[in-house]
């Protein structure tokens, strides 16, 4: 698993994500695909360290991960 997840618990509880391990293995997938990258977890963080930073792109994350994990 990526260094970065523990670092989500906001983001997991906006995007109403449960913190379990299955749930983070597979955020950490998403947000590498989102991201397009495969590079290793430092790397990973940067880029999204930058989405967190902006707000709109923090929101956008959130949405993607809620209409990716929440189904209703």
């Amino acid at each position: 698993m990526s260094c970065y997840v523990r670092h989500l618990d906001d983001i997991l509880k906006a995007s109403d994500v449960e913190s379990n391990k299955d749930n983070l293995k597979r955020m950490d997938k998403f947000i590498r695909e989102i991201l397009k990258t495969d590079e290793a977890c430092p790397e990973v963080w940067k880029q999204l360290k930058a989405i967190l930073a902006d707000g709109k792109k923090k929101k956008d994350l959130v949405r993607r991960l809620k209409k990716e994990f929440v189904k209703v």
